[in-house]
């Protein structure tokens, strides 16, 4: 679902993927953890967190193309 939503470079580290974070574009290669069982994510550096609907709420309204009005 990530992959939907633009996030890529996340690597496997057991059950979780981290990498850099998409909401704020940080430098912190490994800010960003997902943890795939329990469906939340987390940022140590921005302080973004919660769970799928939050990730796609939140994100995925920024990263969603506006129609003209």
């Amino acid at each position: 679902m990530l992959q939907r939503y633009g996030v890529q470079g996340l690597k496997h580290f057991g059950h979780e993927l981290r990498g850099r974070c998409p909401i704020h574009k940080g430098e912190g290669s490994d800010a960003f953890k997902v943890n795939v069982e329990k469906q939340v994510f987390q940022c140590f550096s921005c302080q973004a967190k919660g769970n799928v609907l939050d990730f796609v709420g939140g994100y995925g309204e920024m990263q969603r193309p506006r129609l003209p009005e």
